[in-house]
Parts: structure tokens; sequence; C-alpha cells
């Protein structure tokens, strides 16, 4: 079994140059979110803005809400221990 820490080196540090090639490739080739937003045609800017600005609406509707049963549920311990 002649060369075979060689073999075993040679067959790790090609995986790592192909791993490493990969990593390299998806970073220079996949646009961040601002890259892709600036390359959206107008029409599809407003449906992402319009989308965006739906979703913040619904979770601070449900922040809200939340804070309003919260809310009730301290009031109405709060009534029970002037009502004693």
């Amino acid at each position: 079994m002649a060369g075979g820490a060689a073999n075993w080196l040679r067959a790790l540090t090609g995986g790592s140059v192909i791993i490493g090639v990969g990593y390299l490739l998806l970073k220079t080739a996949t646009p961040n979110e601002q890259e892709l937003y600036d390359s959206l045609s107008p029409d599809l800017r407003r449906k992402v803005d319009a989308h965006r600005r739906a979703h913040v609406d619904a979770a601070r509707a449900a922040e809200v809400k939340q804070e309003q049963e919260l809310l009730a549920a301290h009031q109405d311990t709060a009534k029970a221990r002037w009502i004693k």
C-alpha cells in the first residue's frame, strides 16, 4: 500500500480546493438584497414595497393585539385585588 498517506493528502487537498472555489463562486455570483432590489422593474419594486409594508403592518397589528391582551389580563387582576 504505497503512497497511502499521499493519496489521502491529495484527496483532502483536492476536496478543499473544490469546496473553496464553490464558495468563492457563490459569494461573487449571488447578488445581495439591495442589488436584487435595484435590478427589479418599477412594477415589481412597487409590489415588493407593498408586500413589505403589509408585512410590517401585520406584525405591528399582532404586537398591538398582544399588548392589549396583556393589559386586559392585568386589568382583570387589578380589579380582583381591589374588590377584596
